[in-house]
């Protein structure tokens, strides 16, 4: 099965004046189109950076990325700028919607910056926003949605210019047990039910249940089951 993530040797050094963290240390990992998984780990285990590299947000210091068949390691600012855009999807702990935009609207920006026309775009972030669950509340805001409304208003926006890779954050981190379940109904769903391919940072083992595989981290490195 075709690799949609490729990481070879991936190193990321911090540096604070003379101090150097090794955040990453030569991780290696493969992820086949379809996966869907848990990336776990105490803190400064490594796990956020990992997601951060892999969302193109933080560049390797050694080693290489691939991304679906492209070398995005030695990518130019301006070419990482529009993968982001275009073949990753982002959903955090924080939902980071635009207060002022109703749920339409925000599932609406990045097809704004995809250049989309606006025709397609309204009838896309329907079509998202009814997959999600949430086909009566295209026209509220976030204040008048509950955090898990958020939440899925967040996996909608998401998935506007069909990613290669959907990234999640914690993104049960601010939910309630049920709500939390609904978000991970949601991404199961995705990735059985349309191919999606997840890679989840939690600390939640309910949440990592859902994965089809868990990747422990610990000192910088993924370790053995």
């Amino acid at each position: 099965m075709e690799s949609i993530v490729h990481l070879d040797g991936a190193t990321k050094v911090f540096r604070t004046g003379e101090v150097e963290v090794h955040a990453l240390a030569g991780v290696s990992l493969e992820v086949p189109s379809g996966d869907f998984v848990a990336i776990m780990g105490p803190s400064g285990s490594g796990k956020s950076t990992l997601l951060n590299v892999l969302g193109c947000l933080t560049p390797l210091t050694d080693g290489t990325y691939r991304l679906a068949g492209e070398d995005v390691s030695r990518a130019s600012r301006n070419r990482l700028a529009e993968i982001r855009n275009r073949r990753v999807g982002f959903v955090f702990q924080q939902f980071n919607l635009l207060p002022r935009l109703d749920a339409a609207a925000n599932v609406d920006v990045p097809m704004v910056y995809a250049g989309i026309p606006i025709a397609e775009r309204r009838t896309r972030a329907g079509r998202l926003l009814e997959s999600v669950g949430l086909a009566s509340r295209t026209r509220h805001l976030p204040s008048q949605l509950s955090g898990g409304e958020q939440q899925r208003v967040a996996i909608a926006r998401a998935l506007t210019n069909r990613p290669a890779i959907l990234l999640a954050d914690e993104p049960t981190g601010n939910l309630d047990s049920e709500s939390g379940r609904e978000v991970m109904e949601i991404f199961r769903r995705l990735n059985e039910a349309e191919g999606v391919t997840i890679l989840m940072v939690t600390h939640n083992d309910e949440s990592a249940r859902y994965a089809k595989r868990v990747v422990r981290m610990k000192d910088g490195r993924p370790i053995a089951p």
